[in-house]
């Protein structure tokens, strides 16, 4: 497919470009500029504060930790007192009973 360039109707000017079928959205100019940060994963630190009392590979990498229980219905470690941990029953609904009882 060739590659066409659209203006769009905005206050800053973009283009779409479709390459291959896919659209992609690039910025035309920006007035008081644009830098992008990639954040930066500090598993070390992130490491020294796990909650975790399972050996899981994921210890300190969050973003990975909190997408796999999210995938579970449940909540990291981090979110629990180390009693509640410890039992290993992460769902939210455990999560939203310990809260009730005033234990988080």
């Amino acid at each position: 497919m060739p590659e066409a360039d659209f203006t769009l109707k905005s206050k800053r000017p973009n283009y779409l470009k479709i390459i291959g079928g896919m659209k992609i959205f690039l910025l035309k100019r920006v007035s008081i500029g644009l830098s992008l940060h990639l954040m930066e994963c500090k598993v070390l630190h992130n490491k020294k504060t796990c909650a975790c009392s399972y050996g899981c590979p994921k210890s300190g990498i969050c973003c990975e930790c909190v997408r796999y229980h999210r995938e579970r219905r449940q909540l990291p470690a981090c979110f629990f007192t180390k009693e509640a941990e410890k039992t290993y029953d992460r769902s939210f609904e455990h999560f939203v009973k310990l809260v009730g009882e005033g234990k988080i």
